[in-house]
Order: structure tokens, then C-alpha cells, then sequence
């Protein structure tokens, strides 16, 4: 347990509630908690170390260095307990209303013949047309004792283990809903490595990766990132190891060049590459269902490919009717409660498109009536009742235009299949070729 600082303010000490579980008390960190019985103490308990004050304990505010190397085994130890953000209010009273406004519109509707768990690897409502999370609420931790796993899960996570001994971790690349992604090494192979937060750590939330684990291994396409293995010390340090892709994500791509350093025919070949990743899941029967910039990872020597198979679902006979993926993508018939179909993939691909074409997260320039940003829920509201479509520059390509109109259709029943979009942007380079192009 890293050794408390000598010297404490008065502003670095809060109200501590003895005895309360040291990650559901907001004021105990842990560097005031009994590594013995995970519960908060009074200072007075723990030593030279302590304060004057028994009712009072100390702020933790170590961070992990993201470019200091570490083993697999060590980061485990090292990472922080709390991996909660915080936000400003104004940006907190917006998430209060957009789920106060959509609690209130689902519950006066019939609920859907079958609910699934959320397998959502995003929890955000945001205000200003970003996808990257803004908050997120920590959950109280859950005992290890009740992290135990059904022989499936055993059988899942022991055909796919890899030896954590030859892991390491370098450089933090990402933060998500549910965890963080690594960059590292195996066996001397770059490698992306996904961790969970501690407070996901519960038997549902391991369950959870643990299926994409699964989902993951059966996958084989060169437009979808390979799985290599996963590795633990234990289930609170299970890690999902893939495949290394040195751009990064094309949201950020997008938002660090301008049109003319990633000009229509790199677009063109990355959106295409994307299609093909997307007719193979729908060829498997899987709709990918979180299509958007942030999961499509980009590689100075390979193809675009799909990532995040966290809210990746086999298609069934049952009704699918989870609200996932990050809401700007998502098709309007799933913000009204309605199944999923492979037709809301093409949906989020055709937002997708208008991001090739603005740089923007979608929805970037939409106002109000007095001018003034339009606020997410107000947009989510505006996408659903069909008063709001994605808008293309007068400089995009008269095809690029077209299929964003085809693909964000609001009847799901007359948008194109992945393949009608593929062949179309493959009649659009064999044009160009010849002088054609529109």
C-alpha cells in the first residue's frame, strides 16, 4: 500500500465515514484504508502517517506514469482504484435531463417481449457532438468472492490464455466506458491490450468481457482486428490482448488532418474497407452495432478494420431491442425501442460517411433557433421523429451525398445492404480510372 504524504493540507482532507467500504465512500481513498478489511479507518489507526485529525482521511491522487513500462503483473497492482471522471454541473444537469427525457418517453411505451443486459462500451450522453466520455459513475465494487465463473466462461477464457509473463505494457492509449486500451509488447510483438476499470470488476461486468473474448476468437476477416489471446493474474486483472494498429482511430485521424491531407481516395479505400468488415459480420450473422469513427482503427501498412466488440450481438429470432452503440450513430428506429437489424449498421456507416466528408462528430454545425449549439438530447429527439438528417458540404462528392442519403434513411426496410454500398464505391473507383468521376 504506497505510503501516505507527510505534509497534508486542510484541503486535501475530506469527511471519512468509518468502516464504510473503501471505494463506495467518497471521501476515503486508499491510502486510508485497512489493507487487511478493505473498509476506511480513522487516522488515528494508521500510524506515523497519520493526521491530527481523526475524522479526516487523505486524497489519493496518484496517477500511473502511461510511458513507464511495466509487466502485465505489475500494472495490475499499480492501477488506480477509483477510475471515476468528473465533470462540470452544467454538463451534468444535460445528462440529467436527456435521461430524465428518455426514462419518461420509455416508460409510458409497452416494454419489448425480451430485455438484454447493457453490453454498452460506452455510457455517455454528451452535449456538444463528441463521442469521448465525459463521465461515468463509479459502481460499488464487487466481493471477489462473487467472481466466480460458469464452466463456459472457464472453458472460454482457458482455450484463449496466453502467458501474462511475456506481456508488457508501455504506453496508455485510450480510456472508454469500461476500461482502458494499451499499447505493449508480446513475446516481442506489438500488441493492443484492453483492461478493465476496477469498478467494472463485478461478476456481470467480467461476464461481459468475457464474451467478447469469446465473440472475438471466432472472427477471422483482414478488415476486422485480430485476437490474440487474453491473460490474468486474476479474474480482477483480466487483460483482452489484439492486434496493434499504429494510427490510431480514425475520429482522431479525421480530426488531426485536413481534406486535403486525407483526400477522397484514401476516404473511399478506408470506407470500403470498412464495408467489407461489416458484410463479413453480417455474412456471420453478427450485427456489429457501435459503427462509428471512434472503432475504426487505421494502420500505415494494413487495411482499416472494425474494433470494440463489446455490444457486438449474434443475430437471433428474439427481439433485440437494447439501446446501444453512442447515440449519434445510432439508427433512429433503436432510439424509438425498436429491434435491431443489420439495416441499423448501414445507418451508423452512412453517419460515418458524413464524417468523412465535415471532420467533425456528426451533427457538428446544427443549431438552434437562436443560433446556439443544439444539445445532444435535443438531437437524439430531432433524429427520432425524423426532423433531423445528416448533412453533407457542398464540396462532398455527388456519390458520397447519395449514399449518406441512402444509408440514413428512416425506414430501415428501404436502406441498402453493406454490399449495395460496397459495389456502389467500387463503380465510383473504376470511374475515376477512366475519367468519370462524379
Amino acid at each position: 500500500m504506497p505510503e501516505a504524504p507527510t505534509n497534508v493540507g486542510e484541503a486535501d482532507r475530506q469527511p471519512l465515514v468509518e468502516g464504510e467500504p473503501c471505494d463506495t465512500n467518497g471521501a476515503c481513498k486508499s491510502r486510508c484504508c485497512s489493507g487487511l478489511h478493505n473498509v476506511c479507518l480513522a487516522n488515528s489507526t494508521l500510524g506515523a502517517n497519520a493526521t491530527s485529525s481523526p475524522e479526516s482521511c487523505l486524497v489519493d491522487s496518484t496517477t500511473l506514469p502511461p510511458t513507464t513500462t511495466k509487466t502485465f503483473h505489475t500494472l495490475a497492482q499499480d492501477l488506480p482504484r477509483n477510475a471515476t471522471f468528473y465533470i462540470g454541473v452544467g454538463v451534468g444537469v444535460v445528462v440529467g435531463i436527456a435521461i430524465l427525457v428518455l426514462f419518461v418517453w420509455r416508460t409510458s411505451r409497452p416494454d419489448p417481449i425480451e430485455k438484454y443486459v447493457d453490453m454498452s462500451t460506452t455510457d455517455v450522453v454528451t452535449m456538444n457532438g463528441s463521442d469521448r466520455p465525459r463521465t461515468r459513475h463509479a459502481k460499488p465494487p464487487v466481493a471477489a468472492a462473487a467472481l466466480v465463473l460458469s464452466d463456459a466462461d472457464k472453458a472460454c477464457l482457458e482455450a484463449f490464455r496466453l502467458d501474462g509473463s511475456k506481456l508488457e505494457l508501455d504506453l496508455h492509449l485510450a480510456t472508454g466506458g469500461y476500461g482502458t486500451v494499451w499499447r505493449g509488447t508480446y513475446n516481442g510483438d506489438v500488441v493492443a491490450v484492453k483492461m478493465l476499470f476496477e469498478d467494472r470488476k463485478s461478476a456481470a461486468g467480467v461476464s461481459k468481457f468475457i464474451a467478447e473474448v469469446g465473440l472475438m476468437a471466432k472472427l477471422g476477416s483482414p478488415y476486422i482486428v485480430s485476437f490474440i489471446g487474453a491473460t490474468w493474474t486474476t479474474l480482477e486483472a483480466l487483460a483482452l490482448v489484439v492486434e496493434y494498429m499504429n494510427l490510431g482511430d480514425l475520429s482522431d485521424f479525421l480530426r488531426q488532418h485536413t481534406p486535403g491531407e486525407f483526400a477522397w481516395p484514401a476516404k473511399r479505400q478506408c470506407a470500403m474497407d470498412v464495408l467489407q468488415g461489416l458484410i463479413y459480420l453480417h455474412d456471420q450473422k453478427i450485427i456489429h452495432r457501435d459503427i462509428k469513427s471512434r472503432n475504426v482503427l487505421l494502420d500505415t501498412a494494413k487495411p482499416s478494420k472494425l474494433s470494440d466488440f463489446g455490444v457486438s450481438r449474434e443475430v437471433s429470432s428474439k427481439t433485440m431491442s437494447q439501446e446501444v452503440g453512442t447515440y449519434l450513430w445510432t439508427a433512429p428506429e433503436i432510439l424509438r425501442g425498436d429491434r435491431y437489424t443489420v439495416a441499423a449498421d448501414v445507418y451508423s456507416f452512412g453517419v460515418l460517411l458524413g464524417e468523412f466528408d465535415s471532420h467533425q462528430p456528426p451533427y457538428h454545425g446544427v443549431t438552434t433557433t437562436d443560433g446556439g449549439p443544439m444539445l445532444g438530447v435535443s438531437i437524439m429527439m430531432k433524429v427520432m421523429q425524423n426532423q433531423l438528417q445528416v448533412q453533407v458540404s457542398a464540396s462532398c462528392p455527388r456519390r458520397i451525398a447519395s449514399l449518406v442519403k441512402m444509408c440514413t434513411q428512416n425506414d430501415a426496410k428501404t436502406r441498402p445492404t453493406a454490399s449495395e454500398v460496397l459495389q456502389s464505391l467500387l463503380v465510383w473507383a473504376v470511374d475515376e480510372d477512366v475519367g468519370n468521376s462524379i
